[in-house]
């Protein structure tokens, strides 16, 4: 009976699966909503930083021995962002190197075919860099 309840489940994951009414994407997209940026007082530690860690450090991206562009955004990420070259962030600009690639006004990042930020975020990053782009 164990293997016959064993062998449904299997059947069942791999029809959703192959369906693609689950996917890899979906988890990691669902779980990167939950941070959600304030309209004012936007911190690196409590939402900019977590963000980075759940959306940008998966490889191939900017996390592990060989992070894209030489950006690694795993924690402790705030140093290597904001001393980057060429230079990502320039306090109270939005039309800083980051912003044009998180709004698409430059080729967009991330790059399409990964989870992409919703605008609450972009939104939220942007308010951050206009207020300082300050640590806490």
């Amino acid at each position: 009976m164990r293997h016959l309840s064993s062998s449904l489940l299997l059947i069942s994951f791999i029809f959703l699966v192959s369906n693609g009414l689950i996917s890899c994407k979906d988890t990691q997209t669902n779980s990167s909503t939950m941070i959600v940026f304030p309209d004012s007082n936007v911190s690196f530690v409590n939402h900019v930083g977590k963000l980075f860690q759940q959306k940008c450090t998966s490889a191939p991206c900017h996390g592990g021995d060989a992070p894209a562009s030489g950006l690694n955004l795993e924690y402790p990420s705030y140093t290597a962002l904001i001393n980057h070259m060429p230079t990502l962030i320039i306090p109270r600009d939005t039309n800083c190197l980051l912003i044009e690639r998180l709004d698409g006004r430059l080729p967009p990042m991330p790059p399409p075919n990964f989870p992409q930020l919703n605008s609450n975020q972009i939104s939220g990053i942007k308010k951050w860099v206009k207020e300082g782009a300050l640590y806490n």
